[in-house]
């Protein structure tokens, strides 16, 4: 009971360190698609294909479109040594196939501490 309860806590506390203060589910992206430059690497942006070492969290659950064959929703969050490395925003409904990528400092997401954003082509291969 003891470890379920230490379990919650921590997967609580680690969803929430990237939320902003009084939101729920919710991440405000330091820039927007039209806005963001072209990630350089494709790292951290298909959840199937991280190291082992690597954990990820669905933030808000992958949305698959039939229609176009893409991901077209969802919220990704990955954790390396209980810090979080990057965030991915899969779009917002749209079968336009992009993605918002935040790579974070030291489980810092701010890019006041160094992050990067950056847009990406989502691999409409993944199915989730």
């Amino acid at each position: 009971m003891l470890r379920l309860l230490l379990i919650s806590t921590l997967l609580v506390g680690a969803l929430a360190s990237c939320m902003k203060k009084g939101e729920k589910n919710e991440f405000k992206w330091a820039c927007s698609e039209a806005t963001c430059e072209e990630c350089i690497s494709d790292i951290y942006e298909n959840p199937y294909t991280v190291p082992s070492d690597v954990e990820v969290y669905y933030v808000e659950p992958l949305v698959y479109d039939a229609k176009c064959g893409c991901i077209t929703g969802g919220w990704v969050k990955y954790l390396k040594n209980g810090k979080t490395v990057a965030m991915v925003k899969y779009g917002e409904g749209e079968c336009d196939r992009q993605g918002i990528k935040v790579m974070c400092v030291d489980g810092d997401c701010d890019l006041g501490t160094g992050s990067q954003t950056c847009t990406f082509q989502t691999d409409c291969s993944i199915e989730p």
